[in-house]
Formats: C-alpha cells, sequence, structure tokens
C-alpha cells in the first residue's frame, strides 16, 4: 500500500484491531493447521514437553533455592520466585553470562521487586534448567547479591 504517512498509521491501527497485528501467511498456517486437525497434535506435544521443563524447574528451585517462596505456575511458561534479602539486578549481573531471567524490578515500579525474580522454563533444555538454577544459588550463597 502507497499512502501518506499519517493514512498509513490509521491503516496500520486498523490492521491491528482486524487481525491483532498478525501476518496474514501467520494467520493462514494457522487456519490450515486447525482445519487439519494438526494444531491440536502440536498443542499436545508442546504441552508433554513444557510440563516437563516445569517439572524439572520445580525440582531444582527445591533443591537448589528451598529458601525461595513461589507457587507451581497453573498456567503460562514462568515461575515468578521471591528469596528475601537478594537484590534481583545484582543476581543477574553476575550470572547474565550462563543465566538469563528477567529482575523483578521489571514488574514492579519506584525501585520494588530487587527480592523477585522471574524466570522462563520454555526455551531451555532441563539439564539447562537445572545448571541455571544452581548458578543462581550460587551467587546468592556467595553473598555477592545482597540489598545494602
Amino acid at each position: 500500500m502507497v499512502a501518506d504517512k499519517e493514512i498509513m498509521e490509521i491503516f496500520k491501527l486498523i490492521k491491528q484491531n482486524i487481525d491483532g497485528g498478525n501476518s496474514s501467511p501467520s494467520l493462514s498456517l494457522v487456519y490450515s493447521s486447525l482445519k487439519d486437525g494438526s494444531f491440536w497434535d502440536g498443542l499436545s506435544k508442546a504441552k508433554i514437553i513444557y510440563k516437563e521443563k516445569k517439572e524439572v524447574m520445580a525440582e531444582a528451585l527445591k533443591r537448589y533455592l528451598p529458601q525461595a517462596e513461589w507457587n507451581y505456575p497453573e498456567g503460562g511458561l514462568f515461575y515468578f520466585i521471591r528469596i528475601n534479602g537478594i537484590d534481583s539486578e545484582k543476581i543477574l549481573e553476575k550470572v547474565k553470562d550462563r543465566v538469563i531471567f528477567s529482575p523483578g524490578t521489571k514488574f514492579f515500579f519506584n525501585g520494588y521487586g530487587k527480592e523477585y525474580i522471574r524466570l522462563s522454563f520454555s526455551y531451555s533444555r532441563p539439564e539447562e534448567i537445572n545448571d541455571g538454577i544452581k548458578n543462581i544459588s550460587e551467587a546468592i550463597d556467595n553473598k555477592i547479591v545482597s540489598i545494602e
């Protein structure tokens, strides 16, 4: 489409309201997989894979971070944990070459949330999940990440 910049912005907003901003080829693929049933097969496989990873992370949290407070996620792909006395931004700085997570301050305002960490189990292999939790635990045990 060729149009003035202002008109393009209006059309972009309209398109986002119609299709959520997804591309037509993506929507076509989803439609086809729903029509032939392969979507549900893939979803069933994904649920099995993510359940295993969720279990691995739960066991790693129990083993390496017993002081952490967390709830077993009923949905989603994240654990949101709290560890009293830590600064999650300092932890991330110390382990960033080995572990990726979101510090709790990204989900709060006015500097709150330092004691929280959001961990994802969607991408990593089970052994990486275990090693990542162990790395976080070692950073905390070395007293390098306390709130001062």
